[in-house]
């Protein structure tokens, strides 16, 4: 029985064709990732005018063949796919993913290219910049309920916007009603299926709680939603989760509103990352708050408890918020009076203090009288020890007649 399913399961695969199998290949990849390998060899196909399966065959006939030149055509044909795309406007980053895309799929069908170290497509690129504290708050200032609690929920915990549509409701809801100000977050990433032990802070949590108040409550063109713990953490306006584009896209179309140029969703993670290492977090940790596999030792024994996280990150949030804390008029009246009396209290104390100046000056004074009246005081008695010595003299010289 087993025999025949494997063969059943073999004959599926003889008839995939070659991209269908490279993509089988990448069932572990996260979508996005297969995406964008799919767009760059549509467009490796179109380049050399072949489409995946005609590419596999003629690499096959390649390597059989006695002529170097002909056995690395398909080198050849990559490293000039990358030329044309550089030609096109296309960043480093991007070069690179289209680079292993194409070895990628080589590799899946056991015909890797022997490509040479300095083929790698490397350099720096403009690319997308990291979001600043100011760019943050131009943002929430244009967008609606929704986009400002995406963007503080990004900024505050690092997450891609991948791993932020798979929250749901009950991922915070608990937190939201116990009143806390922090929400940990632990999420297996889609991209790399590394654990992402980040949190929510307090700007994050406040803009959530308003949002699912306005999602309850609904609006003239939008029906109230019965929020429940499996409820999509962000939502269209027909109530259908966010995607990640969905969510990528809100994020680009708020910073175009304000002027922003170079800001994605991905200058959000570069803010948390920034601001984490300004504020002095260990880079290690800062890696597992934002799912990044640790290579080597670091992986091995750098392994913060998850109270270890919650203090360096509630200890370092003064750096990731981005609005001043809001105080109530009541407390702020307490701070005013408070503030009123310690100024009396310092003008008293410095009276107090000048007064004790000049009380330290009289004593000075009184003391240096002292001090002259205490050497007039030996000079007499120097001078009474001479005239006692010399009466003393005198009345022996009387007594012996000698006067």
């Amino acid at each position: 029985m087993r025999c025949g399913m494997l063969d059943v399961q073999h004959t599926a695969l003889k008839n995939l064709s070659a991209e269908e199998f490279w993509m089988a290949e990448m069932a572990r990849r996260s979508e996005s990732t297969k995406q964008r390998y799919r767009m760059f060899l549509d467009k490796f196909c179109r380049f050399v005018g072949a489409d995946p399966d005609e590419i596999v065959e003629t690499r096959r006939k390649d390597l059989e063949s006695s002529d170097p030149k002909t056995r690395r055509r398909f080198e050849i044909l990559l490293k000039q796919f990358i030329n044309y795309l550089e030609a096109e406007g296309y960043s480093v980053s991007s070069l690179q993913v289209a680079y292993a895309a194409i070895r990628s799929f080589f590799e899946t069908h056991y015909m890797p290219l022997m490509m040479r170290r300095g083929d790698y497509p490397s350099g720096e690129g403009i690319g997308q910049r990291a979001a600043t504290k100011e760019d943050l708050r131009k943002m929430c200032e244009r967008a609606d309920v929704r986009g400002r609690a995406l963007i503080l929920c990004l900024k505050d915990s690092g997450l891609r916007v991948s791993d932020l549509a798979e929250l749901r409701v009950g991922d915070v809801k608990k937190h939201l009603m116990a009143g806390e100000e922090y929400a940990p977050i632990q999420i297996v990433t889609k991209k790399k299926r590394i654990v992402a032990r980040t949190f929510f802070g307090p700007e994050a949590l406040e803009a959530l709680k308003e949002y699912f108040e306005r999602r309850e409550k609904g609006t003239r063109h939008v029906e109230p939603e019965k929020l429940t713990d499996s409820s999509p953490l962000f939502v269209t306006k027909r109530k259908q989760p966010l995607t990640r584009s969905g969510l990528s896209s809100l994020i680009t179309q708020l910073a175009q509103r304000v002027g922003l140029e170079r800001i994605s969703a991905h200058s959000l993670r570069k803010f948390f990352q920034t601001q984490l290492e300004a504020a002095g977090v260990h880079p290690n940790w800062i890696e597992q708050m934002m799912g990044h596999k640790l290579e080597g030792v670091k992986g091995a024994y750098s392994m913060p408890t998850d109270q270890q996280l919650r203090e360096a990150y509630v200890k370092a949030y003064y750096s990731l918020r981005i609005f001043p804390i809001k105080v109530p008029n009541e407390e702020i009246n307490v701070l005013m009076r408070r503030l009123h009396e310690s100024q009396e209290r310092i003008l008293m104390l410095e009276r107090e203090r000048e007064q004790l100046r000049e009380r330290i000056i009289q004593l000075e004074n009184l003391t240096r009288e002292l001090e002259e009246e205490r050497k007039l005081r030996l000079e007499y008695e120097k001078r009474l020890d001479r005239v006692e010595r010399l009466l003393e003299e005198f009345m022996r010289l009387r007594k012996e007649g000698k006067l």
